[in-house]
């Protein structure tokens, strides 16, 4: 039995008819009896979209978190207005105080970009969380990633992503970075927030942790938008070396990236924009 993955919230509409547009992403997956959302944009478009997609956000029966950005998690708050039933799988470290650090007029300034709700705030809500920091089985032929080890030497996290409170911040090593392991007959299908300790780095992780070394295909941000052209070379040998059939790159990938890859990778590229589904 197949699983459907149906885009519904991502930085770009292919075809409108009312869809909107938002910086961020949420994934829906349906099969095997379940339904499952993963991450929920920043909550302007989430509830819109799953209407005019005919998705009934009602019947989410699981949340999971990629990490605790804000274009990832804003979204709980409309989600929890139509479903509170729901399971709540996240890493602890994404309720942490998230800031970027952005060049201001008399020094650095840091910007917010975290969740917002505490972890009191939705379980006030009847929401049940489970907290992860290792691989989980979510449903069958699908896990959550566990923490990522970073293995190579061409994947770093952003040194403008802190955390902290009370002006002092630090680097954060975004520990609670979590991706989706599907196993296919094709494969494995790696689902990915924003893949901030690596895109290759959690190929590998993925490659490993499954014992299945065939790739059939990534969706999801990759988080290249400010990569230098050596890092956008390795990562597209990586995906030539692993035989990767179906790449959705989306979100916060960036158009270098992207375009990069349609060049040296053709065929293997496929859309994911708001309302773009797959079944694997």
């Amino acid at each position: 039995m197949a699983y459907t993955i149906t885009t519904l919230v991502e930085n770009s509409v292919a075809t409108s008819f009312g869809l909107i547009a938002e910086h961020g992403q949420s994934l829906l997956i349906e099969g095997h009896g379940r339904t499952i959302l993963f991450d929920t944009g920043q909550g302007n478009a989430l509830l819109n979209n799953a209407a005019k997609l005919g998705k009934d956000l009602s019947k989410v029966d699981t949340v999971i978190i990629s990490h605790g950005h804000y274009d990832h998690t804003l979204g709980l708050g409309p989600l929890m207005s139509v479903n509170t039933g729901f399971e709540l799988i996240i890493h602890p470290d994404a309720f942490q105080n998230k800031v970027a650090m952005m060049p201001g007029k008399s020094g650095p300034e840091f910007k917010p970009i975290g969740m917002q709700l505490t972890r009191e705030d939705i379980e006030k809500r009847g929401v049940k969380i489970n907290l992860v920091t290792q691989s989980y089985k979510v449903a069958p032929r699908l896990v959550t990633s566990g923490e990522i080890p970073m293995t190579n030497d061409f994947e770093q996290i952003e040194p403008i992503l802190m955390v902290g409170n009370n002006g002092h911040k630090d680097l954060d090593l975004l520990a609670d970075d979590l991706s989706l392991f599907m196993e296919s007959d094709k494969g494995l299908v790696v689902i990915l927030g924003c893949a901030h300790r690596g895109i290759v780095n959690i190929l590998d992780h993925a490659r490993k942790l499954t014992g299945v070394d065939s790739v059939h295909a990534i969706i999801g941000g990759l988080h290249m938008e400010r990569a230098g052209d050596d890092r956008i070379l390795k990562t597209i040998e990586k995906f030539q070396e692993y035989g990767i059939k179906k790449i959705g790159a989306s979100h916060c990938t960036g158009v270098r990236a992207i375009a990069a890859m349609y060049k040296t990778l053709g065929d293997a590229m496929m859309p994911n924009f708001v309302g773009a589904t797959v079944s694997v």
